[in-house]
């Protein structure tokens, strides 16, 4: 009865987690190298691993330019396996290190009590273990191909039963409905319209405007860094807040004046402005910068 009891709470507590799961969407890595795992979403995170070239993640949630990803397989994490008992638990709080040193990044501590399945892979006291269930690393989304319909507007991914909402969305029923006008008999004498006189005092628009006056334009403030691993022809610009700071955006130049200076600008840790406006229906925030405006 005992033993029947047992093996009827595990079920309930498998099912428990199983239901509890957060959801995911697919991806598959898009580099042509190594792809940075960072402790947080921004640059100024330490970097804790390496994603290989179309290798697939489990993406829990996009957050502006950074995708936030269950812990691959393949991600090291190692503890100190003299804390551990045969059976796999810990005997005491213990961090999660990113290398085999007491000062590389720490994925945060594991209680006391936890059961760790531990790897081959060990040396001078310390072990690789699987990672747990509850590590979340981040990658820049602008690596990574997914479906951005997948996911609702705050990032999280859609329930599969709910489908994501249409370009253009279809006129409701209940609408009232619209009786176009009569179309005028043939005979009918067409009706007058007053054309009013050219206004002769409207100058003519101005083609040398300065866009940097413009004030429709959206301003960021802050530093430019080359990307260096998106699968692409050309290079990728990262604009940061600060020096180390939060990535803003993915900025790219209206025109190739304007790209070849930026490219120019970038990695000098000179700080400007740039004003433009974000690319709409892109899975990442693009910046288009239609000027530079250097301090």
């Amino acid at each position: 009865m005992k033993k029947l009891f047992l093996l009827m709470s595990a079920a309930v507590v498998s099912n428990l987690f199983a239901a509890t799961a957060p959801a995911t969407v697919k991806g598959k890595v898009n580099v042509t190298d190594f792809l940075n795992v960072r402790l947080g979403p921004g640059l100024r995170h330490p970097v804790t691993g390496r994603l290989l070239p179309d290798q697939e993640v489990e993406i829990l949630k996009v957050a502006e330019n950074w995708l936030e990803l269950k812990a691959p397989e393949t991600l090291k994490i190692y503890i100190s396996e003299a804390n551990v008992n045969p059976d796999g638990k810990l005997n005491r709080e213990l961090n999660m290190r990113s290398r085999m040193d007491a000062t590389a990044p720490s994925y945060g501590i594991l209680p006391a009590g936890t059961v760790v399945k531990r790897l081959d892979e060990r040396r001078n006291g310390w072990v690789r273990i699987v990672p747990p269930e509850t590590i979340k690393v981040y990658v820049t989304a602008l690596c990574v191909n997914f479906d951005r319909n997948e996911f609702d507007a705050n990032g999280i991914p859609r329930k599969k039963d709910v489908p994501a909402p249409a370009a253009n969305a279809a006129v409701k029923k209940d609408a009232p409905t619209v009786t176009p006008n009569a179309a005028p008999a043939a005979d009918a004498p067409a009706e007058k319209k007053e054309v009013p006189a050219e206004k002769k005092d409207i100058p003519a628009e101005k083609k040398d405007a300065d866009p940097a006056a413009d004030t429709s334009l959206k301003t960021l403030s802050g530093v430019a860094y080359k990307w260096k691993y998106a699968k692409s022809s050309d290079t990728a610009i990262a604009f940061l807040d600060a020096p180390k700071g939060r990535n803003q955006a993915f900025i790219v130049g209206k025109t190739d004046e304007i790209q070849n200076k930026l490219m120019l600008l970038a990695d000098s840790q000179k700080k400007f402005d740039v004003k433009g406006e974000y690319k709409s229906n892109t899975p990442v925030a693009v910046f288009i910068v239609s000027a530079i405006v250097e301090k």
